[in-house]
């Protein structure tokens, strides 16, 4: 938005904010869609004091496409004593797609003391667009916290985008935490994003995990 245009809705809220009623559908709207962080604090800081920043309003931040980053740390810099970051936060933000690694790198920095990793928010790291960077983030500053289990090695096979990619991660990480399951295999067998190498040696662990002669790995 140009300084012309926020000018004029500063003019707008100071003469007529009296008249302006501000919901809290408006605030995520203004904080999901606007393209200035600056836009967003008009109506954050005309809102009532019964509209309070809530888990819905931080994750609505974090999917605005432009400013996500900068929007979240807004609301963590100016408003945060208003809310707590849960783990049900931090899994719908590691779930968006349009959510990088730099909103929940922001909130593992600022606010990781207020959540655990849970396999939930591994399970939605694994699933994402982003898993390699968002699973290598959580690995880095958290991993102490967790073991990666066999459902999310199968929900990183199902993984359309990258599946190439977050697999080799997790074997080369911690691939000592779980075995490759038949049904590792058979989600792995079925997605079409997987490369023939990497499944090949989903195939060569599993073999060699269950004594299994050569050319002998049925897929249930």
């Amino acid at each position: 938005m140009s300084k012309a245009s926020l000018g004029w809705m500063t003019v707008l809220f100071d003469k007529r904010g009296h008249d302006i009623k501000i919901t809290k559908d408006i605030v995520k709207a203004a904080v999901s869609l606007a393209k200035d962080v600056q836009i967003a604090i008009l109506f954050l800081d005309k809102r009532g004091s019964e509209i309070k920043i809530t888990e819905d309003i931080v994750e609505a931040a974090s999917g605005n496409r432009r400013v996500g980053l900068e929007m979240v740390s807004l609301l963590l810099d100016k408003y945060g004593d208003e809310f707590e970051i849960t783990q049900d936060v931090v899994k719908a933000i590691t779930k968006k797609n349009s959510a990088g690694s730099e909103i929940l790198k922001l909130l593992l920095d600022r606010r990781g003391h207020e959540f655990k990793i849970t396999e939930d928010i591994l399970m939605a790291a694994v699933s994402c667009w982003h898993p390699v960077e968002k699973m290598t983030l959580l690995l880095d500053k958290r991993g102490h916290e967790f073991k990666i289990t066999e459902d999310i090695v199968e929900a990183a096979a199902g993984n359309m985008m990258c599946v190439s990619d977050i697999i080799p991660l997790l074997i080369n990480k911690r691939g000592y935490e779980f075995k490759i399951t038949k049904g590792i295999l058979k989600t792995a067998s079925a997605n079409k994003s997987l490369s023939e190498e990497v499944y090949a040696s989903l195939e060569d662990r599993h073999r060699r995990e269950m004594g299994a002669p050569e050319d002998n790995v049925a897929i249930a």
